[in-house]
């Protein structure tokens, strides 16, 4: 059993290419091969975006870069001693609810696809089936989105409350992107706080909870936001998955959205 297990994490570790550890006093992140750009991201974030006027209102924990080489890459924060992730859609929501209220003065808004992941195009939405493409470009017509720079990855378990549940850190800011929009950030903290299971069941639990209802305040509607959080889910896959489950992935929660509306 601990030989399988053994096994197990050691495989993921060279798949995905980097793994983290906790000390008493530190949270220790390690990156090599490709996936030592992520550190260079999070540094570019530090440098010229976390002070910029709508992230510096955002509560967060940015990782320290200690060594830095072509090969290897080690970052490192404080440890958040007392914080812990939570799952309650209440406490989730009222972080969106912060997110968005940071950003409300950004009104530069440019067509949807030139503000997700450069990487889908030519790896993912081109590759989808013809009739899964035009559902995605149907829920997304004429849909523009403010190009904020987004964090990438803000599912909710990169979200840490503290004993006070208005007390919160955002972390992990490796896959921020400058061309991003914070509305892919909202929908994805919102989306996978409300999922079960992967790959497709996390759309019948948005359709059914209505998390990007009126409530959610969104600059744009329910059908165009779970478009987005179906992209931004791709876009974090494309990490640790090969782009043909990607693609598998995509269609499947297309179909079920189809299904399911």
């Amino acid at each position: 059993m601990i030989y399988r297990k053994t096994k197990t994490l050691i495989a993921r570790i060279i798949r995905r290419k980097r793994f983290h550890f906790l000390t008493d006093r530190f949270f220790i992140k390690i990156f090599f091969g490709a996936q030592t750009q992520k550190a260079a991201n999070e540094q570019f974030f530090v440098d010229y975006f976390a002070s910029g006027k709508a992230f510096s209102k955002i509560p967060k924990v940015v990782n320290k870069r200690l060594v830095n080489t072509s090969c290897i890459s080690v970052v490192y924060a404080q440890r958040l001693v007392g914080y812990t992730h939570s799952p309650k859609l209440s406490l989730v929501t009222k972080v969106a609810e912060n997110y968005l209220e940071c950003f409300s003065g950004f009104h530069y808004n440019e067509p949807w696809y030139n503000v997700i992941d450069a990487r889908l195009g030519d790896r993912v939405l081109t590759k989808l089936p013809p009739r899964l493409r035009a559902i995605l470009d149907s829920c997304l017509e004429g849909v523009e989105l403010p190009r904020t720079g987004a964090h990438g990855d803000l599912s909710v378990n990169n979200v840490l409350f503290g004993c006070d549940t208005t007390d919160y850190k955002i972390i992990d800011w490796e896959n921020f992107r400058v061309n991003g929009s914070y509305v892919e950030d909202v929908c994805r903290l919102l989306g996978t706080c409300v999922r079960k299971n992967l790959p497709v069941d996390d759309i019948k639990a948005i359709k059914i909870t209505q998390v990007f209802g009126a409530k959610a305040r969104l600059p744009i509607g329910e059908a165009a936001a779970i478009m987005i959080y179906i992209l931004s889910q791709a876009s974090c896959e494309l990490e640790s998955k090969k782009v043909e489950v990607v693609i598998s992935n995509m269609s499947n929660r297309l179909e079920k959205y189809v299904h399911l509306s």
